[in-house]
C-alpha cells in the first residue's frame, strides 16, 4: 500500500474515532463525485480496492482532511461562559502569559507533538487522566484561542449467550458453573481523546469555554466535562477562582420566540411540575415543531404562561449547504447552592456546525439571549 493510501486511512480513523457519522461523510465524498459508502469498513476496503495511482486519492485526502478539522474546530461542543469582568487588563495578559509558559512546558507531551491530530489508541491509553494546554491561536486583538488536549474513559458493555461463543471460552467459564444458556456480560475500558479549546475575549471579559462533547451522552458528562476544564485553567491561574458561570436559561424562551430557524424539539413545565417533553416525529423531521397543530393548540391551551424547560433548533448554515445544520440545544438542570435547590442552565450543546460563521453566529446568539 503506497503513503497516500495510508495517509487516507489514518484521516479515516481519526474521523472514526471522533464518531463522525458516516452517513454524512458518505453524502460528502458522494456530493464531490465520489462514491458512497455505507460503513466505516467500506469506505476502508473501497480506498484499499483503488489504483494507486488514482486521481481520486488525492481528492479523497483534501476531503478528509477538510472534515477532520472541521470536526475539531466545529463539531459537537459544551460551550459554557465564565466572566471574568474583575480582571484587569494586566491580569488578562498574566494570564495569557501563565497559559504560554504552561504550552511550552507540555511541548515534549504526546498531545503537543502529535496535535492537532490524534494519539494512537495504545499510546492514549498510558497516558494520565491529566489535561494539557498544548497550542495557542490569536484570533484579533480582542480574542486568543488556547486547546487543550485529554482524555476520556468509558465502559463498553456487551451482553452474549455462553453457548455462541468459540469453544475456548465456553471452556473458560464453565469452570465459574456458569451454563452454556447463561446471558453474560463483558465490559471493557476504552478511552477517547479529547481536543477542547477555549477564547478570553478582552472586550466581553468573558472566557467561553468549548468543550470537545465526543463521545459525551449524558448532560452530567457535559457538566463534569466543563467543571474539569475550567478547574484546568484555575489551577493556572488561581485568581480565576472568582468567575462565575453565566446563566443561560433565558435563551430558552428566546430562541423559542425567534422566528428564524427552526424548532425540533421542546419541553415545559406543567402545573403538577412535571415536564413534557415534545418532539417533531421523522416524518416531519424538516419541519418547525413550533407550527404542528398540536404543539400550538397545547400553547394556546396553557396561554403560553409556562415556564420553559429545554428546547432544540437548528438553522440553515451560513456554508449554504444542505449537509450541515447548526443545532443547538438548551436544558434546565437542578442544583444545590448551599441548602438551597435551584434551577438553571449552564451548558450549551452545539453541534453540526460547517464553518466558524455557524459557530460564531449560534455562540453570541445564546450569549446576548441570555
Amino acid at each position: 500500500m503506497n503513503m497516500l493510501k495510508k495517509e487516507i486511512l489514518t484521516l479515516i480513523n481519526f474521523l472514526q474515532d471522533r464518531d463522525y457519522s458516516i452517513r454524512k461523510l458518505s453524502q460528502i465524498l458522494f456530493s464531490k463525485n465520489i462514491f458512497k459508502a455505507r460503513s466505516w469498513q467500506s469506505l476502508k476496503e473501497k480506498i484499499s480496492e483503488l489504483p494507486d495511482e488514482n486521481e481520486l486519492l488525492d481528492k479523497i485526502k483534501e476531503i478528509l482532511s477538510d472534515e477532520y478539522d472541521r470536526s475539531l474546530k466545529f463539531g459537537k461542543k459544551a460551550v459554557c461562559f465564565f466572566d471574568i469582568a474583575f480582571l484587569t487588563e494586566e491580569n488578562i495578559q498574566e494570564l495569557e502569559e501563565r497559559l504560554r509558559e504552561e504550552i511550552e512546558k507540555n511541548k515534549e507531551t504526546e498531545y503537543s507533538i502529535r496535535f492537532p491530530y490524534l494519539i494512537p489508541k495504545d499510546i492514549l491509553e498510558d497516558q494520565s487522566t491529566d489535561l494539557f494546554c498544548v497550542s495557542e491561536e490569536s484570533q484579533n486583538n480582542e480574542l486568543t484561542k488556547f486547546w487543550v488536549c485529554g482524555r476520556k474513559s468509558f465502559r463498553k458493555r456487551k451482553e452474549f449467550i455462553l453457548g455462541e461463543t468459540p469453544d475456548e471460552i465456553q471452556d473458560y467459564f464453565l469452570e465459574f458453573d456458569v451454563g452454556l444458556y447463561d446471558e453474560l456480560v463483558a465490559i471493557r475500558q476504552d478511552f477517547k481523546q479529547l481536543v477542547s479549546y477555549f477564547t478570553i475575549n478582552r472586550k466581553d471579559r468573558i472566557i467561553t469555554l468549548y468543550s470537545d462533547a465526543t463521545a459525551i451522552t449524558s448532560q452530567s458528562d457535559m457538566d463534569y466535562l466543563s467543571e474539569k476544564f475550567f478547574s484546568h485553567i484555575l489551577r493556572i491561574y488561581p485568581i480565576l477562582s472568582a468567575a462565575r458561570k453565566k446563566n443561560i436559561g433565558n435563551a430558552i424562551r428566546a430562541l423559542y420566540e425567534e422566528d428564524i430557524g427552526r424548532v425540533t424539539s421542546f419541553s415545559h413545565y406543567t402545573d403538577s411540575g412535571s415536564v413534557k417533553d415534545e418532539r417533531l416525529d421523522r416524518r416531519s423531521s424538516k419541519e418547525d415543531l413550533r407550527l404542528e397543530i398540536y404543539h400550538v393548540n397545547g400553547m394556546e391551551a396553557i396561554a403560553s404562561q409556562t415556564e420553559f424547560h429545554a428546547i432544540e433548533k437548528k438553522w440553515e448554515s451560513a456554508f449554504e449547504t444542505d449537509l450541515f445544520e447548526p443545532t443547538i440545544s438548551l436544558s434546565y438542570k437542578s442544583f444545590l447552592d448551599g441548602a438551597t435547590r435551584i434551577s438553571a442552565c449552564y451548558i450549551a450543546e452545539i453541534s453540526d456546525c460547517a464553518c466558524q460563521e455557524d459557530l460564531d453566529t449560534l455562540t453570541n446568539k445564546i450569549f446576548q439571549f441570555s
